[in-house]
């Protein structure tokens, strides 16, 4: 077996994309709608509600390693989605960084997400469809040790070790907004070639960005090359959908290999197939030249385990959304099951998932009792017809 080869932080988000995935990126418009060019894409309002659900994540930073006199404080970006009223889950990279220190964390909602032409950095606290977050932690850390292995792209046997460990976040608003459009976990159909994509906000800002960080030389391909993604992703910056399919080989149940073409700034964006309306597989984190795009899978240990400690915490939450939650959670309950998820699993999130159970069979039970009476009641009314 060959050895595992570490990814290196300055490796993710550096895939490149050929011309025909890229022709496959759409905007998302001021009415969430998608922006209309050719090809049409099927399946558009399913993008379209799905988008009310994603924000860009902006996080003040104070850095701790200086790597240029008189730097002290800076912003950086990625991407973040609503999993209830109150709960967003993102990439953790996106702002544990070994340099600096976060500060402050916002979500921003708006289909332009541009900085500093639509988000006032000086005031943002002032901003229109801004919202502070606050960190749930990191105490699950120590719990989960197994490292995130990716396939490589020649579908060889070489394994790649995503360089951040345990890469997902899960926050809570600070002034929950309301009534806030949030997203259900769907169990992976990886099967096929269905239509998948990825939502987020590339966060490349200018050309001259773009060339540096993909070592361009500007020859005449290139140049066009560019000219075609800043044309696809409307100049970046902006609510976006990328859309690909899954690499059924090189994908498990904790991790999800596809070929959206994201680029830096949609980690933390859902992966999602583009047939279910509010759902989401995954969690993208992003690209490597070794590795192609990558997402968490729902069915990974760590998602679940905050899920159920975060989100089904709420019995209103799972009784609203039991239709849709119930074969997830039949999925955890058989995990349960499984010994070697077991070490992993708190006694605390074991107890939970059996009162959900105990709660799913109780509205069996009422739905159940709810069909008896409405067939006595029609039977009634044909008896006394």
């Amino acid at each position: 077996m060959n050895e595992i080869k570490p990814l290196q932080q300055e490796s993710a988000e550096k895939g490149l994309f050929q011309n025909e995935y890229i022709q496959h990126v759409r905007t998302i418009n001021s009415m969430s709608k998608i922006v209309p060019i050719p090809p049409e894409i099927a399946n558009s309002q399913n993008y379209s509600s799905t988008s009310k659900a994603v924000g860009r994540i902006i996080i003040l930073t104070h850095v701790i390693r200086l790597k240029a006199k008189g730097q002290k404080d800076a912003w950086q970006c990625g991407t973040g989605f609503c999993v209830s009223n109150d709960t967003v889950v993102t990439a953790a990279h996106v702002f544990h960084n070994p340099d600096s220190k976060y500060i402050n964390i916002y979500m921003f909602f708006g289909y332009n997400a541009h900085i500093p032409s639509e988000i006032d950095m000086d005031d943002i606290d002032n901003c229109d469809g801004v919202y502070e977050l606050i960190s749930l932690g990191r105490e699950f850390h120590d719990q989960f040790k197994d490292p995130l292995l990716v396939r490589g792209v020649d579908n060889s046997n070489q394994q790649f070790k995503w360089y951040f460990d345990n890469d997902l976040q899960f926050l809570k608003f600070k002034n929950k907004p309301n009534d806030h459009t949030y997203l259900i976990p769907k169990l992976p159909d990886i099967e096929g070639l269905k239509d998948h994509f990825v939502m987020g906000y590339p966060g490349l800002p200018d050309m001259d960005t773009f060339v540096k960080r993909f070592s361009l030389s500007l020859k005449q391909d290139e140049l066009s090359y560019i000219d075609a993604c800043f044309k696809a992703y409307a100049g970046f910056q902006k609510k976006t959908v990328c859309i690909g399919t899954i690499h059924p080989c090189r994908s498990n149940v904790q991790v999800l290999s596809h070929c959206c073409p994201t680029f830096t700034g949609t980690s933390g964006g859902i992966l999602a197939n583009s047939q279910y309306n509010q759902q989401f597989i995954g969690i993208h984190i992003g690209n490597a030249t070794e590795t192609g795009s990558i997402a968490i899978s729902v069915t990974h240990p760590l998602f679940a385990y905050l899920y159920s400690k975060y989100v089904l915490i709420d019995e209103d939450f799972i009784i609203k959304n039991h239709v849709l939650l119930a074969p997830y959670i039949e999925f955890l309950l058989k995990q349960l099951q499984q010994p070697q998820q077991l070490e992993q699993l708190q006694k605390q999130m074991q107890q939970q998932l059996q009162q959900i159970h105990n709660l799913y069979e109780q509205l069996q039970l009422e739905q159940l009792q709810q069909h008896l009476d409405q067939t006595t009641l029609l039977n009634s009314e044909l008896g006394s017809i």
